[in-house]
């Protein structure tokens, strides 16, 4: 006759092979397993009943039945215990996403031998994240599109684990609060990406792939330039720092490093936006290599003029059209220039990277160094009612007031919006120890796992120049294929068009079927019903669906928060809408570009 423990671990095994937990026949030690009055057992660690001492499997269901869960929500359990509230919580909202954490793998041990799991463990949705696994909550969170997140927690194990699990909060907040600033910037630029995207076809077939320098400079140290405040104490030391690492300027720095005679290796310039590219008024380099991404602003390549190095797009039109070119290299979106740099130079092999100007805050109450194109437009748009420093202020207090902590310990303002990079940055530290980021300035907003450093720290490696310059110039001599790059792009962009008229045309009879019933209650046959699954069903499989629904996050927040007294079909009519809007726009822009000579 099988056991508990025969049945569990061969449902743990198929359903999660490979997991990293070493199943045991034998009771963890520490774990005491209770008898109940009820037959379903319960279980003590140190002195601490994890479940009811009467009816574990009742005091479960309770708890998920008082569950209040919205639609689409991710369920994310603190804490497994013998898995009680887990199962309670998959049989009560068997289709949504449960993820459980635990960084204590012994209650699930001890689980495995005493309780049936097995409708647990099969439960398409769910994810463990139990012992070393635990911290992976923010990796895992990073799939959320626009679904909520509701916290369940099982408070005898939050009591055994205080610290962990205020930990996990603070990092589930964290995930949120990038999501919200991430859809926020969707919702203002996703159109601008795609019409730079579109018009910036032509540059996109001679770009390098930024793969083709991927691990170049190892045993180079990085030194990346940005242009907070604290740039002002690092500028006389910039040509002797220079000669030691591989300088990555981002685009506000370089009209700075210019001025004090230091052409950098490599210039990193991604935004979308024309005013940010007014950093590079009459920035003349012929030297640097220019790393950017094909939604930055058309007037970079005209401002600058490389050889430009092309990381992957991070939008769905871009990686479908480019994957026809193979591996471009890939920047983790960070949301900001500097997180550009960054990655640049890790991926580049430097396992080491200093930084200047890169303060996440306002120390002083300055928002850039001397001499920015920021600071100087701040000068230029003050008069006599309105003066600089109510443009300042304005500037300050826009974000969101934080108040923080610098790496020497000390009070500084940040906003919401440095606090989302300054996570990043310890994110990336955290999944990557053996990358150093050292900031060359102690007052900076401190990242969490970055130390800072001195200029003698720098100048105790030896110049790594004649390396560098040698890397470089054979970048230089990279020629792209342009003529192949269009060819191979031909197809895909006719497979694309083929693509998106079939997308409008699934929306726009949707659109008349939902049209037909919005004052005919009568007509909301099952007939009618099944056929609007059926759009559905059609648009979920469609190859372009990624593509199209690119812009749709606004629909989709109105849909979960509909206005009181909305019609019933007010929300398949906005998501329709919307998604037709948005393939003729892609359609429109893709349609103007293919009409120009070279593509």
């Amino acid at each position: 006759m099988q056991t508990y423990t025969d049945i569990n671990h061969r449902f743990f095994e198929q359903r999660f092979p490979g997991y990293p937990l070493g199943l045991t026949r034998d009771l963890p030690q520490g774990v005491e397993i209770i008898e109940t009055p009820s037959g379903f057992p319960s279980a003590r660690i140190n002195s601490r009943l994890l479940h009811s001492s009467r009816d574990p499997v009742r005091e479960a269901r309770r708890i998920a039945e008082h569950t209040d869960v919205q639609p689409d929500a991710w369920l994310v359990v603190l804490g497994f215990g013998l898995g009680y509230l887990a199962q309670a919580l998959c049989q009560r909202w068997a289709d949504h996403r449960i993820i459980v954490v635990d960084p204590d793998p012994r209650p699930f041990l001890a689980a495995c031998i005493a309780v049936d799991m097995s409708s647990l463990l099969q439960h398409p949705e769910l994810t463990l994240l139990i012992g070393p696994d635990a911290p992976r909550i923010d990796s895992i969170l990073s799939e959320l599109h626009h679904q909520p997140v509701q916290v369940v927690a099982h408070r005898p194990s939050i009591e055994l684990q205080a610290g962990f699990y205020s930990d996990t909060e603070q990092r589930i907040t964290r995930v949120l609060q990038r999501r919200t600033v991430n859809h926020n910037t969707l919702k203002r630029f996703g159109k601008l990406w795609i019409r730079n995207f579109t018009a910036n076809l032509p540059h996109n077939l001679g770009a390098v792939p930024l793969s083709t320098a991927a691990g170049r400079f190892q045993g180079v140290p990085g030194l990346l330039i940005a242009a907070g405040p604290s740039f002002d104490a690092s500028i006389a030391r910039l040509g002797e720092l220079r000669e030691r690492c591989l300088t990555v300027a981002v685009d506000t720095a370089l009209p700075l490093c210019l001025r004090h005679g230091i052409d950098p290796d490599i210039i990193v310039v991604v935004d979308p936006q024309y005013w940010n590219t007014r950093h590079l008024d009459r920035c003349s380099t012929s030297r640097a290599l220019v790393v950017s991404e094909s939604s930055a602003h058309p007037r970079i390549f005209r401002e600058l003029h490389g050889p430009f190095l092309f990381g992957e797009s991070l939008f769905p039109l871009g990686r479908m059209l480019e994957s026809v070119w193979g591996p471009r290299g890939a920047l983790g979106a960070g949301g900001s220039v500097a997180t550009s740099g960054f990655e640049v130079l890790r991926l580049l092999g430097c396992r080491t990277v200093y930084a200047i100007g890169l303060d996440l805050g306002f120390p002083d109450g300055r928002t850039h160094c001397s001499g920015s194109f920021f600071e100087e437009r701040i000068h230029a748009l003050g008069t006599r009612t309105s003066p600089a420093e109510h443009h300042l202020w304005r500037y300050l207090s826009d974000g969101g007031r934080i108040d923080a902590m610098d790496y020497a310990g000390r009070p500084m303002r940040t906003d919401a919006r440095m606090q989302v990079y300054q996570q990043w940055f310890a994110m990336q530290l955290e999944s990557d120890p053996d990358v150093e980021l050292r900031p060359l300035s102690e007052c900076s907003l401190a990242i969490p796992g970055a130390q800072p450093a001195t200029h003698a720290d720098v100048l105790a490696h030896q110049s790594k120049r004649h390396i560098i310059d040698r890397e470089l110039s054979r970048l230089r001599s990279v020629t792209p294929d342009v003529q192949r790059n269009a060819e191979l792009l031909q197809p895909q962009l006719a497979a694309l068009a083929i693509q998106l008229q079939e997308v409008a045309a699934i929306a726009t009879e949707a659109l008349s079927h939902i049209q037909a019933a919005w004052d005919s209650p009568g007509r909301w046959t099952p007939d009618w019903l099944q056929q609007l699954d059926r759009y559905d069903a059609s648009l979920r499989q469609h190859q372009a669906k990624d593509i199209a629904g690119f812009l749709l996050q606004e629909a989709l927040q109105n849909i979960q928060s509909p206005p009181p007294g909305s019609h019933p079909l007010q929300g398949s009519h906005t998501l329709y809408s919307a998604l037709l809007e948005s393939t003729r726009l892609h359609q429109q822009l893709l349609d103007r570009q293919l009409s120009m000579p070279g593509l």
